[in-house]
This record gives C-alpha cells, structure tokens and sequence, in this order.
C-alpha cells in the first residue's frame, strides 16, 4: 500500500509539472476542435480545419428548421406503455403526467425537448435538430450520464406527420431487439414519440410512447 500511494504522488506531482508547462494560448475564432498548440503539425491542422468549416452551411440558416418550429412551447408530458395489448391507447398503463418545456438551444442548432418523469423522477431531454451536410434529421436522448442512445438516431425527410428513424439492433434487460423511434405530429396541439419494436414478422409495433400536448405556444 506504501509503494502504490508514493507512486501515485509522484504521478500527480509530475502531471502538475507538465501541465504547469504548456502555454496557454487563445483558440482560433472558428467553430471547431482547434488544437492550442503552435507547432508546423497543430497549425496544419488548425488550417484544414477552418477551411471544412467555412464551408459548411450554417445550421441557424438551415431551412428544414422551421418544420419544427411548432414543437416549440410548453407542454404536458405523458408517458405510457402497452404491456399486453401493444397499441392500443385505451389499455396503456400510464405514468403520472408532468410539465414538458421545448425551446431551441441557444445555438439554434438543437429542439431541446425536457421534463421530468415520473415516479422514477428522472430529467429526460430529447434533442431534436437537422443536419444539412447530411441531410438527416438526428434525435439524441438522454435521462442520465448513464441511461441515454448509445449512438445518435438519424432520420430522412417528414412523412406527412411522422418523422421514422432508422432501426438500430440492441440488446436491453437482455434482450435482443430491433427497434426505432418514431415522431407523430397527431393534431395541431399534440404529438407523440413512439418506441417500436420489430416483431418477427417483420412489421413494428409500439412499446411505449410519450404523449405530449400543449400548454402554451412559445417560450
């Protein structure tokens, strides 16, 4: 125990040493992982870098932005699952309701769709935003730093009132599945985000959704 605490000292104290040693400089005025240093290698970079993102496309001047813009407001949250009877909404077990908020970031670049569920009492955050290199709509979700998408989830163009995402294979609670996320506009006041699972004939069927529908219209 005496050698592993000593070689920890010794690890911290030379740590400090080299950190105390770097110079701090300023980042270049693009948006981007920039690397700090000043070598012929980190300049290069910094150079290439700058140049991609000058020719990306503003995501706040992203058109396909304001087909969201009517998710934006205050509303009420509530989830429901559909152990037996697996879509319909009649026979869903229901969580207790909660106030749902939705606003862009301050970047613009991101819906950011959150409330708090319950009973678990558990901060959900859907973020919901367009990437026009790609030309994809990506949704990433995040209750906790331990319970979130392991990747990102992408989707193509708005069908009518439904936003499909492409499936993803996972395996939850032990289970191998296939499933997808699915956003449905079901009236001008209400929308839902759907978890589907892929049966093994092949057609999807709802597991859970969130039903959200409207308290007021923009923050």
């Amino acid at each position: 125990m005496k050698v592993t605490v000593c070689g920890l000292c010794l690890a911290v104290a030379c740590a400090t040493s080299l950190l105390a040693s770097v110079p701090v400089t300023r980042q270049p005025a693009s948006d981007g992982f920039a690397y700090p240093g000043k070598s012929a290698e980190a300049k290069r970079y910094n150079a290439k870098w700058d140049a991609y993102m000058r020719r990306l496309p503003a995501a706040k001047d992203d058109p396909e932005l304001s087909e969201i813009e009517w998710m934006r407001g205050a509303w009420t949250a509530q989830p429901r699952d559909y152990p037996d009877s697996m879509t319909d909404p009649s026979k869903a077990e229901l969580s207790p309701p909660s106030a749902a908020t939705s606003d862009r970031t301050a970047g613009h670049r991101w819906l950011r769709l959150s409330f708090v569920a319950e009973p678990w009492h558990v901060e959900w955050n859907y973020f919901l935003g367009h990437d026009p290199v790609g030309k994809r709509w990506v949704l990433q979700y995040i209750a906790s730093p331990s319970v979130m998408f392991a990747h990102p989830l992408t989707a193509g163009a708005w069908t009518g009132n439904r936003l499909v995402f492409s499936p993803v294979a996972d395996t939850d609670k032990g289970f191998s599945e296939v499933s997808r996320f699915v956003i449905m506009r079901t009236s001008q006041d209400a929308f839902r985000i759907v978890s589907e699972v892929k049966m093994p004939s092949g057609r999807f069927v709802a597991m859970d959704d969130v039903l959200f529908t409207r308290r007021s219209v923009n923050l």
